[in-house]
Parts: structure tokens; sequence; C-alpha cells
């Protein structure tokens, strides 16, 4: 009974360190498990000493860690882009500091509260909508400031330094403030949960902004005030003339995050003996649920390459490939009512969806594909049709499961897009299952 609790412990940890791995995060009540975790590999080891023969007071404390507590996950990006709202950006990330100075200083008093003991490493997230600060140490809750919340003009700042003895341990490229009415702190210990939202005190005048001081260690500070100036004007017309008029001032911020992308670079090639089978590249856009990554398609005779953007690179959008042997079908799909997808179904049972600018360059990228001496043969062949699907099911030669989710692919869904999302039926015992579909 004892194995059976231990062996059921560990996979609980697998599983956690499992969801750590993609991203996943749970927040619960740990002070209870720790405590009972602790007590069975504290009687583990000892069982597995006494069984060797060693005394069971000689065994050392283990001491049990989640996995936001583990070195390899505190240094994990807690940011992401479900962290901000509908229709916003990420256009930049820098390395930054962000110095604590009193809520109501001005602008000389924060100039001498600068201290090179107190500040805080992180990375300064520039969106379209807010600016965001996610600090390197987790203790620390990553600090959301919208634009329209901002009460003061962004002003750059000189540190008054006193002595030798407090100059700064690193060399920063500038010093900028501004004051906020209101912000959001948000996974605060590496744990989700509701937004907290830091409100001024309405009944002091005096303490009812807060006063922030970033540091940028390598951009240059003073176009970085002038790309959030602009931001605000543009938050600030969209409150009154609306989200069409926004989008197109915001457009050349996007075009510039995209420029890069319009070029495939050849360095990221795995193999330098592959040949391209363009000239140039395909701006797409990489569909997963709730979100989208721009940049851009390459193929090869080999393989087939993704290079993201700026736009909207959390930092872990590195360069997307995948073999083309280990294709297993490929769909036209349709994204927003537009006959521009094209989805790939690898062997291992994961799919990419792309959307294209134009159905045009959809279907010339679909042949191009098609032509290729290395797909696989049951890219052509595989050509599944309902009753074949029915009549594999009727044998029995597929499962239910199988037959669902091929009918699915056939009905032009995909689990990247939410708006397209597989469907399946009831299992109630007293419906049939595949009698009831809708």
């Amino acid at each position: 009974m004892t194995i059976m609790m231990m062996t059921i412990d560990v996979i609980i940890l697998i599983v956690i360190e499992v969801c750590c791995a993609g991203r996943y995060y749970y927040s619960f009540s740990s002070k209870g498990m720790r405590s009972q975790l602790q007590e069975t590999f504290h009687h583990s080891v000892s069982s597995s000493s006494s069984s060797s023969g060693s005394k069971v007071g000689s065994t050392s404390s283990v001491t049990v860690r989640f996995f936001w507590e583990t070195s390899h996950c505190r240094h994990r990006a807690r940011f992401n882009l479900l962290l901000l709202d509908h229709n916003e950006y990420l256009l930049e990330d820098l390395s930054a500091y962000c110095f604590p100075v009193p809520s109501d200083a001005t602008i000389s008093s924060a100039s001498a509260a600068i201290k090179d003991a107190l500040k805080i490493q992180g990375r300064l997230k520039l969106c379209s909508k807010s600016l965001v600060f996610e600090p390197t140490d987790v203790h620390y809750p990553v600090m959301k400031f919208p634009y329209k919340q901002m009460s003061s003009d962004v002003t750059q700042l000189s540190p008054k330094i006193s002595s030798s003895s407090q100059q700064l341990s690193v060399e920063l490229r500038g010093f900028f403030t501004f004051t906020s009415s209101a912000y959001f702190e948000l996974k605060e210990g590496n744990k989700v949960g509701p937004y907290k939202m830091v409100e001024g005190s309405v009944s002091n005048s005096s303490s009812s902004t807060f006063r922030l001081v970033f540091a940028l260690v390598h951009a240059d500070v003073d176009q970085f005030m002038v790309k959030i100036e602009q931001l605000r004007h543009i938050v600030t017309l969209s409150q009154r003339q609306g989200s069409i008029v926004a989008y197109q001032l915001l457009k050349p911020f996007i075009e510039a995050a995209q420029l890069w992308t319009q070029r495939f670079d050849v360095s990221n090639l795995v193999n330098f003996h592959e040949t391209l089978q363009r000239s140039g590249s395909v701006a797409a856009l990489k569909i997963r649920p709730l979100t989208t990554h721009p940049g851009s398609l390459m193929v090869t005779d080999t393989r087939v390459y993704f290079q993201p953007s700026q736009l909207n690179n959390v930092g872990d959008a590195t360069v997307l490939h995948f073999e083309l042997t280990k294709v297993r079908r490929i769909f036209r799909r349709r994204y927003l009512l537009r006959q521009v997808g094209l989805e790939f179904l690898l062997i291992d049972g994961s799919s990419h969806l792309f959307v294209l600018d134009t159905t045009a360059i959809r279907n010339d990228l679909y042949t191009l594909l098609l032509s290729l001496q290395g797909l696989p043969s049951s890219v052509h062949t595989d050509v599944k049709t309902i009753e074949s699907l029915t009549l594999k099911w009727q044998r029995r030669e597929i499962s239910n499961f199988e037959y669902l989710m091929s009918l699915n692919d056939e009905a032009d869904r995909s689990v990247n897009d939410l708006t397209q999302y597989p469907v399946s039926c009831s299992t109630s015992r007293s419906m049939p299952c595949l009698h009831n579909c809708t």
C-alpha cells in the first residue's frame, strides 16, 4: 500500500512538471500537499536505506519543491499574449530596470530617490495599448500600465548620485518616469490568479497617482519615449473616433515590427544543402487558439520553415521547421470565412495552421508542396471520402474518436482555430452517440 501511495505521489509530480514544460501554470494551496509529499519522500528514503542495510537515522532530509520554485522555472518567462487586451499587439521587448520611488515623488525627488540596491531587473514590453514590466524575480508581480491610465507625459530623468559608493552597478542608456492613476499586478509568485488593480487614494490628492521610474539597458531612451507618446495618442483617438482609425495609425508600428521577416534568413536552415523552392518567403500568420503569430513561410526540398516576426514574439517563438517526410495530410482551410488557410497534419499527431494573404497565394503554395518529391506518397493517396470513413468505422477498423476527428477534418475544422473547432456528440447511454451528432 505504501509503495502504491509513493507511486501516485511521483505521478502527481511528473504531471506537474509536464504542465510546467507546456507553460500551463496552476495555482492551488500547496501547504498541505508539501507536508504530505515531504513526509512520503522521507519515508521512501528511510525505507530504501533500511532495506539496503543502512541506518534509518542516517538518511538526509528531502526538501520538496514545486515547479515554480525550481531554478529552471524561476527564469521562465511569465508574460504571454493572453495577458494583453483584445486586438493588442506586442511591439518590442527590451531589457530594463525598475527603480522603486515614493508614490507621491516629484521628478526632482524621484531623481534623488534612485538607489542601485533597490533596482529590479526585468523585461519591459512595449505594447500597443499598455506598457508591461516583467521582473526576473518571480516573487515580484508582472505590472501592466495601460496608456489610458497614465496621468502625465513620459519624462526623461537624470539620477542624482551623491557619492561614488552609490554609483550604479550597471551601465544604463537612460532613465524615464511617468505617473499612473492605476495599474495591474499579475502572476505574483508565478501563480495564476485574478488581476489585482492598484489604484491611488482618492481621499488624498497627493497620493492619487503612482510614479514609476525605469531605465533601459541597451535601447535608446529618446526613441522609446517618442513611441510611448505616439501610442498614447493612438489610444486616445481610438476612444473618440473608433478602432478603425486607431488601426490605421498603428499600422506603421505593425509593419516596422514585421519588416525583417520579409526576407528569409538562410542561416536558419537545418542543412545548408537544402534547396529553396521559392525566390522569396511568403508572409503568413501562424494560428493558435486565442493568439496569432505573424511571420513568413519558406519551403525547401526537405522541410517547411516558419520564421516569426518581432511582432507578438514573446521570446520562445523560435524558427519552426518540420520535415516533409513527417507530414501526414495537407488541408486547405478557411479562416474567418476566407479560403486562405493551409494546415499541416504531422505523423506525431501535431498540426500547424497558417493563414496567407490571398487565396491565390495559398493555392500556389499548396500546388508547390504537392509537387515536391520529399512529400510522402500517402499525402496524395490518403484522400478519404465520407463513405470510406463510414465503412472503416462499421468494420471497426478505426475507433469512434478517429472517425469523429476524420469527419471534422473533412468538414474543414481544426483544433488551432477556435472559430472552426472540432465538434463531438453526446455520449449519453439513452442516445446512441453517432446518431445524435449535429
